[in-house]
């Protein structure tokens, strides 16, 4: 039986290598006459963990810059360099993470996108004529204004003066001028999005993001009313920001995807299905009778672009059993989702700081149990008839 393994991080517990290769364990002590074959396909929607899938795939070369981080400190920050292809993959999260500033520091309100911009311009010193940003894990709600200064946008506000903009003082811009030569004529920028809700709107940035960066409940409507007037700042400068703002993906990294498409004509693409085609999953798919997916949460935001959704739908085009395990399940199961089978790994109720600390024995148990089942003939025939 072949099996293909192919998940993202579990945030703040595994990451996405660790993960599989916790499930492959599983799978493996379950396989007692050595009848399974286990492809193991670490996957990134582009956010945290994007730079480690994608060195793991080869040809790149660890980069170090300093940049600021999202409260604007002086930060170190990695990216990949492939000399080969004078290309560069950035991660908003190492730049400007959301997990990278203890929970008792963090402040939305003030926080910025500047050091991804800091990062790019490293990359541009580098030589790069391509640069891939995977955007997710952002502390900011900045529409990706920070790293448009970063690159040389200047914005004013009603007295005339510089500054930048965060999600605070978005509706303070009055006045944006743009540089003669933002990037080089030579160099494209491609935004890789974790998810692919608009900017704006009851699916946009706001309504569904905000409340994991540290903004309340109450203040979403506001937070939303300074989005749409910056946006109409912008659309001064780039004529098409109205309509980019509506773009699927444009919300992603509290609007960073926004920013890099208006400003500097990024294409946005979904992350999961760009680096799943780069790690060449389709083939790797095809050749699979049963293939495992995680996430950490199963909720509505997985649907929204996540790995787990893409692998499901994906196994579902090539009528493949697709098992999802996740730690906790928050959709209907009335719902249509593109799993054959849904399992949490939790043995029993816990806290989180429990489940965390034990995501991967509960991991290896379930692709045990997972594994003892298939193992099992009449029970492997009940289970490939669903």
């Amino acid at each position: 039986m072949r099996w293909l393994i192919a998940c993202d991080k579990f945030k703040e517990a595994l990451s996405a290598q660790e993960v599989c290769e916790q499930i492959a364990r599983g799978l493996q002590q379950a396989d007692g006459l050595s009848a399974f074959s286990i492809d193991c396909c670490p996957l990134s929607d582009g956010g945290d963990g994007f730079l480690q899938v994608m060195h793991k795939a080869g040809g790149s070369q660890w980069q170090h810059s300093t940049c600021h981080d999202a409260l604007l400190r002086p930060h170190e920050a990695t990216w990949l360099w492939l000399p080969n292809e004078q290309t560069a993959f950035i991660e908003v999260a190492a730049a400007a993470g959301l997990a990278a500033i203890p929970a008792s520091k963090r402040n939305p309100h003030q926080s910025s996108s500047y050091g991804v911009g800091e990062l790019i311009q490293a990359a541009i010193k580098q030589g790069a004529r391509r640069i891939y940003v995977g955007i997710g894990g952002s502390a900011s709600h900045d529409l990706g204004l920070g790293l448009a200064a970063a690159l040389g946008v200047r914005f004013f506000n009603h007295e005339g003066n510089t500054f930048i903009p965060t999600a605070h003082s978005l509706y303070e811009v009055e006045r944006i001028e743009m540089p003669a030569n933002s990037l080089p004529h030579n160099c494209h920028i491609v935004a890789l999005c974790d998810v692919q809700n608009p900017l704006t709107g009851v699916e946009g940035a706001a309504f569904t993001y905000a409340l994991q960066k540290g903004f309340s409940k109450e203040e979403l409507p506001q937070l939303e009313a300074h989005t749409r007037q910056a946006i109409e700042r912008i659309a001064t400068v780039c004529p098409h920001a109205r309509e980019a703002a509506c773009l699927a993906g444009s919300g992603a990294g509290g609007g960073i995807a926004f920013g890099l498409h208006v400003f500097f004509d990024a294409p946005l693409m979904a992350g999961a299905s760009w680096i799943a085609q780069r790690l060449n999953f389709g083939a790797r798919l095809q050749q699979a009778d049963v293939v495992i997916t995680a996430e950490g949460k199963l909720d509505r935001q997985s649907h929204f672009g996540k790995v787990t959704h893409f692998v499901g739908h994906e196994a579902q085009k090539q009528g493949k059993l697709c098992v999802a395990f996740c730690g906790t399940c928050e959709v209907s199961m009335s719902e249509k989702l593109p799993y054959d089978y849904v399992c949490s790994i939790l043995p029993a109720p816990m806290s989180l700081e429990e489940a965390l600390t034990q995501t991967a024995q509960h991991l290896q148990a379930a692709a045990f149990q997972l594994g003892k089942l298939m193992t099992n003939d009449k029970l492997r025939g009940l289970f490939l008839k669903k």
